[in-house]
């Protein structure tokens, strides 16, 4: 009989040891996320560094070269109508539509995956995009994913559609060591990123999100991405159509559009 009590005991003790060590780690996550203070800080201030930037300083220590960031911050209405225009019809053509995350995206990349054998892919809103790049890592786990969720879903209620648009244009990765539309116009196109035009718009934008991948070293992808990035302006109707008309001649016979930063 006191064996068996004490076997309870036991079980319970791990129970209750259980049930602790979890509201410790559930605790913890929830400490490092943002808090409503830092969220609404956002509303006037552009984070001097992000958890991407860190992430890019802390690989150039490990590989023993100087960290090198290139950034100026710009208001949206600096920002050539073009570049917004590409990005949102590329990026998230619902992004004036959704709460944070779009649950159409969802099912078409799950539905592309399962049925299609597609890898899981282009499910995640610009929204989605900017809490990663502030506050994340760029893990693929479960975990990460739901904290990039609950950070886009505070955003959108918290700043404006946008807000959110001007930050994400001034922290978004355009290359090694550039972030923001502004370094990256400058980088890139040797002019400022409110002279931009479609054509122009169109192969910055045809970079994200992976420009260490697609970029002036491959020429050839991004010329085939940019036109893509194109046929979406096109079908979004975000361009008129003799612009679209005259940046597609003029990516035709532009095979390197950007210069290597």
């Amino acid at each position: 009989m006191r064996a068996r009590r004490k076997r309870r005991t036991t079980r319970s003790g791990w129970r209750w040891a259980l049930v602790l060590a979890l509201a410790a780690w559930v605790g913890y996550e929830a400490w490092t996320l943002p808090s409503g203070e830092e969220l609404r800080a956002l509303e006037s201030e552009t984070p001097a560094e992000t958890a991407l930037m860190r992430a890019r300083k802390d690989e150039a220590v490990e590989k023993g070269r100087a960290a090198r960031l290139a950034r100026r911050p710009v208001r949206a209405s600096q920002v050539a109508p073009a570049v917004r225009a590409a990005l949102v019809a590329s990026e998230d053509a619902r992004f004036f539509e959704h709460e944070g995350f779009d649950l159409r995206q969802v099912h078409a990349a799950l539905r592309a995956s399962v049925l299609e054998g597609k890898r899981l892919r282009g499910a995640s809103t610009l929204t989605q995009q900017l809490a990663k790049n502030l506050y994340l890592s760029e893990s693929r786990s479960v975990l990460r994913k739901l904290k990039e969720l609950w950070i886009a879903w505070r955003m959108e209620r918290t700043l404006s559609k946008r807000r959110i648009l001007e930050l994400y244009l001034n922290v978004v990765e355009w290359g090694d060591g550039v972030f923001g539309i502004e370094a990256a116009a400058r980088a890139h196109l040797g002019k400022s990123a409110s002279q931009v035009d479609l054509a122009e718009a169109a192969a910055l934008v045809a970079m994200l999100p992976n420009p260490h991948r697609i970029g002036p070293r491959n020429p050839r992808v991004l010329h085939r991405r940019a036109l893509h990035v194109l046929e979406r302006v096109e079908n979004e109707r975000l361009a008129a159509p003799a612009e679209i008309g005259r940046a597609r001649e003029r990516l035709a016979g532009w095979l390197v559009p950007l210069s290597d930063a």
